[in-house]
């Protein structure tokens, strides 16, 4: 029996008040699993039978969405032992896997569920991509689906390694297989004094860090919308910056943005939001796209939101899980700049797209483009309209 599924990053913060907290809450886990498990053997179940409806349990407490965590596991007999293997990025999980093997399975049984990252790395699980876009594969090797895209400087947790490539999570938790040769590996400390270093975002749609400050100098390395650089040095017209890997060059300073805070998140101001979105019109589709270079549809709100300081997660139905809810009048008059618009058959969000305001819609469909929802436009879009499921605002702060 193989059961496999991949775990939130983010469901330890139910434990706001730390170890304590997790610990009590695993106690009374324990406690649910021992009368769980004392029902199931008195209903004449078998003891896998068990052991995998409880597995099926802990799977969706600890991981409910396969696209942000790991939980692979695997039960069989050897030689009359039961051999329990996998792997997790949930400490929890883990910990939860073996109280129940060491409870209902007999004395004779091994227990080799590894915890991510793995311990081969050591300390050295921190990265960032070193180069303007890279990207995020479904399994290992360049012919292996994209589905998603790290930009310069974007700072991800290693999970482990398989030859030139990396199992790695971004900072939304999306998981995916990426080149050793698209990051700048860091340990906890090397990464902490990149954190603290004076960080700008590079805030034009494209721009190119060079070798020495005038237009005509070889290219260090291009940059998106988003890309993150460590400023050594400003002045008026070019900046002297740091890229993750140490390579060091000159950027126009207009293509900077403000000092970027890691971790914070700015409730968005909406006409903002559709500059920056109206920017970005005629670039084209891209499945697994998340850069100026190419983006799907919510690679391109992740993107517009994440220059405004914002970070959606990734898919649109992730996103539709986000902010408030609207309820749209018949022509969505009462729509504010910014607003996501997400679509999708019943039950089911496939797409998204921010409001301009009104009816009128910008999103990534064969390209950026703007459609509106109301019937009789010229730009009117009859199955975007027949589709729209939820309307959301984004008014929060995050620290």
């Amino acid at each position: 029996m193989f059961i496999s599924v991949t775990v939130a990053e983010g469901r330890s913060s139910l434990f706001p008040n730390g170890t304590l907290r997790m610990r009590q809450y695993l106690h009374i886990s324990t406690i649910i699993i021992t009368v769980a498990l004392l029902l199931a053997c008195s209903n004449g179940k078998t003891v896998e039978q068990t052991y995998l409806e409880s597995v099926e349990n802990i799977r969706e407490t600890w991981a409910p969405d396969s696209r942000v965590a790991v939980f692979d596991l695997d039960l069989k007999r050897e030689s009359g032992t039961w051999v329990v293997s996998g792997e997790t990025s949930s400490h929890e999980a883990w910990e939860e896997l073996m109280v129940l093997s060491n409870r209902l399975l007999p004395e004779m049984h091994r227990f080799d569920v590894k915890r991510l990252p793995h311990a081969e790395l050591g300390d050295s699980v921190y990265a960032m991509a070193r180069i303007s876009v890279a990207n995020l594969r479904r399994n290992p090797g360049h012919t292996h689906e994209l589905v998603d895209q790290v930009i310069l400087g974007t700072r991800l947790k290693l999970m482990k390694r398989q030859g030139g490539w990396y199992y790695a999570q971004t900072p939304y938790g999306y998981l995916g297989w990426i080149t050793g040769a698209s990051l700048a590996i860091h340990d906890h400390k090397g990464i902490k004094k990149w954190k603290r270093s004076d960080l700008r975002q590079i805030g034009t749609t494209v721009s190119f860090i060079r070798e020495n400050p005038d237009e005509t100098s070889r290219v260090v390395n291009d940059a998106t919308m988003g890309g993150t650089v460590k400023l050594l040095k400003e002045e008026r017209r070019y900046s002297s910056v740091e890229l993750p890997d140490g390579r060091r060059g000159y950027i126009p300073t207009a293509h900077l943005t403000a000092h970027v805070e890691p971790g914070i998140w700015h409730a968005p101001d909406g006409s903002k939001i559709v500059e920056t979105a109206m920017k970005l019109h005629g670039i084209p589709y891209l499945w697994g796209g998340n850069s100026t270079k190419g983006f799907d549809c919510s690679g391109f709100t992740q993107t517009v939101y994440r220059a405004h300081a914002y970070q959606l997660p990734r898919d649109a139905s992730q996103q539709v899980n986000t902010g408030e809810v609207i309820e749209a009048d018949e022509n969505f008059t009462n729509l504010e700049p910014g607003d996501l618009i997400f679509f999708g058959p019943e039950n089911r969000i496939t797409h998204v797209g921010i409001s301009l305001g009104g009816p009128q819609f910008i999103h990534a469909s064969a390209y950026v483009e703007i459609n509106s929802l109301r019937e009789g436009d010229p730009d009117f879009a009859p199955d975007r309209r027949r589709t729209v499921r939820y309307v959301k605002r984004i008014t929060d702060v995050r620290e």
